[in-house]
């Protein structure tokens, strides 16, 4: 007897992006906008039953010092999640997509954040 799924049609399981993959995306971009002088690192790890994504800005040049910018902490379903923005010392409740990317732009387009890059990138003195 040859093997039969019983899973259904697999191949129509939609592709969901993870608040993960958002915060990969922003990292990436903050290392192609500084040349590398500033580093995006995305760590996610398992927190409880929950996950827990880390956007932290590396610093290669000061021996790969580590800045935390923000974190998220999500169920496996995603939505609602919690942002936890640890420069402007603020958390907020994300029940949809739309409202994760639009905090995710106020936090890391805020004026704190900036200041923090803009202090973070003048410590490469051999850029000057």
């Amino acid at each position: 007897m040859a093997d039969k799924s019983l899973w259904g049609d697999l191949k129509s399981i939609e592709n969901i992006k993870t608040p993960a993959a958002y915060l990969v995306e922003q990292a990436t971009l903050l290392s192609k906008e500084t040349g590398n002088l500033l580093v995006g690192v995305v760590e996610t790890k398992q927190w409880g039953v929950d996950f827990r994504s880390d956007l932290i800005v590396e610093v290669p040049y000061m021996n790969n010092y580590r800045y935390s910018l923000l974190y998220v902490e999500y169920p496996l379903e995603m939505y609602p999640l919690h942002i936890y923005d640890l420069i402007n010392k603020r958390e907020k409740e994300c029940a949809s997509q739309e409202q994760f990317i639009d905090s995710l732009r106020e936090i890391l387009s805020s004026p704190a954040v900036h200041k923090v890059l803009a202090t973070l990138k003048a410590q490469n003195f051999s850029s000057t």
